[in-house]
């Protein structure tokens, strides 16, 4: 990885430990990707023309229980 110098410099007047500061912004970047990904996808599923149970009914049909016996 790389960064550029004057950044290390500024993050380390904020802490000693500048492998923590690294960590714990990428942590808290990640969370907050991972909190807007999940808002833009909220509210996607509502148009579909079967319900879940439906759907996954509908696959547990397609399948052969009585081969998985022999």
């Amino acid at each position: 990885m790389t960064l550029p110098e004057e950044l290390i410099e500024e993050a380390r007047q904020y802490s000693d430990n500048f492998s923590n500061l690294v960590a714990t912004a990428l942590r808290q970047h990640i969370r907050k990707k991972k909190i807007e990904m999940a808002m833009q996808s909220f509210g996607k599923w509502t148009d579909r023309e079967h319900e879940s149970v439906d759907i996954v009914n509908e696959l547990r049909q397609d399948r052969d229980y009585e081969s998985s016996f022999d």
